[in-house]
């Protein structure tokens, strides 16, 4: 279902749901599928804008991609087929291609859209130019041009701003002749570093991991073609939890419970805030609960803010979530606007430096929840109104297509 708006309803959620396949892990599985060369298949794709970028870039550069049912077999036939690539929304697909393309030695021209033209790239111009390549921004925004091949060296990158960038020279750079070491200073997000070297290694690729400070990455290496299974994706699972707890009683399947993936963290959380949830044959079973208050460290899983804002709306009580500053490179300025939105239907919401405070208790509704072209957001929005005292619209819900096209559907089919 796609509509730029959804009113929402109360109620109670009852029954089982898959999660999507991780965008996080089909992004990267995808890259190292393309340089594997090979024919590899991936087992457990399902449809999202972001990942449906990452399989046009590899076309673009030159991978032949079949889809059946739930699975892509994807070949790579040339290196370099075009030098035009687009990268859509995505922020992980731009910085994650950008070493990859620097491989050619081609000219190569990177286009995007919506909120990632609103993304500055400036830091990526200096890490790359240590590793010889150029690269020319729009006053350090998209669109930009990439020169020079990517080569060996020993850099030192400041990880403050995003890990993204990181991931693809992590993947590029074993292909080089000679070995490359890159020192990185404060880092982002490290669960999806661990990602990165949990997908390459699957591919036959590896990469020292020096405790998150520096990174030791042998030269001379290949991928090796494989056949990989996607786990389903933490970060869209995240508001089912969040929505059991508030009101419902849901079996979630498809999720690995060993997952490198940040977003198993909300499990910590739901610890946190008195939630209890089951684990049955690899699915979990979460039920409504009196949630309380809690302080919960989303710094290294930003993506669970807007769950997590959700969860201490319906807290009696003070909550409070730390890492704010990782939320103003996201698809909107998301501290401003669950401050904003939540406001509207009655939650008290306060950004004092890194934390995110949120008085619980009562939600209103009522009114419009615009959703910013953000698809967390939209789901964010939809999952307030469980017990909220009127109903509410979100406004601009077509956003979840970036990560989850199916959430609303899937919605509408717990609702009892």
């Amino acid at each position: 279902m796609h509509t730029s708006e959804y009113k929402t309803i109360s109620g109670f959620l009852q029954g089982s749901v898959a999660a999507p396949a991780s965008k996080s892990v089909l992004q990267r599985a995808v890259a190292a599928a393309f340089l594997a060369g090979g024919k590899s298949t991936l087992d457990g794709y399902t449809h999202s804008n972001d990942v449906d970028v990452a399989i046009q870039i590899i076309r673009s550069l030159g991978a032949d991609v079949t889809m059946s049912n739930q699975q892509l077999s994807i070949t790579r036939s040339a290196f370099g087929r075009s030098n035009k690539i687009y990268t859509g929304e995505s922020g992980l697909s731009t910085r994650l291609f950008t070493p990859l393309a620097a491989l050619t030695g081609n000219e190569m021209h990177f286009s995007g859209s919506g909120s990632i033209l609103k993304r500055s790239m400036q830091f990526m111009v200096e890490a790359l130019a240590q590793f010889g390549v150029e690269m020319h921004t729009n006053n350090g925004f998209m669109p930009y041009t990439i020169k020079g091949k990517l080569r060996a060296a020993k850099a030192y990158i400041d990880g403050s701003q995003s890990s993204q960038l990181i991931s693809g020279l992590l993947m590029a750079l074993p292909l080089l002749n000679d070995d490359s070491f890159i020192e990185v200073n404060n880092l982002a997000s490290k669960p999806y570093i661990d990602l990165t070297l949990q997908v390459m290694n699957e591919f036959g690729v590896k990469a020292e991991n020096l405790n998150y400070q520096s990174f030791f990455i042998p030269g001379n290496q290949h991928y090796d073609s494989a056949n990989f299974w996607v786990e389903g994706d933490w970060s869209g699972a995240a508001f089912w939890f969040v929505a059991a707890a508030i009101s419902g009683d849901i079996l979630i399947s498809g999720l690995d419970n060993n997952s490198m993936q940040a977003d198993k963290r909300i499990l910590e959380a739901l610890d946190l805030a008195g939630v209890g949830y089951a684990l049955q044959n690899k699915d979990f079973i979460v039920r409504q609960a009196e949630i309380k208050p809690f302080v919960f460290d989303a710094t290294h899983c930003p993506d669970l803010f807007p769950p997590l804002a959700v969860l201490a709306a319906y807290a009696n009580g003070k909550s409070s979530i730390k890492g704010v500053s990782r939320l103003f490179g996201k698809e909107s300025n998301r501290a401003l606007a669950i401050a904003n939105e939540f406001l509207k239907q009655g939650i008290k919401v306060h950004i004092d430096g890194d934390e995110m405070i949120i008085w619980g208790g009562k939600v209103s509704g009522g009114q419009n929840f615009d959703a910013h072209n953000d698809h967390r957001m939209a789901m964010a929005g939809a999952i307030l109104t469980l017990k909220a005292e009127n109903p509410i619209t979100v406004v601009g819900a077509d956003a979840v297509a970036k990560s989850y096209p199916d959430f609303f559907n899937h919605l509408k089919l717990l609702l009892h």
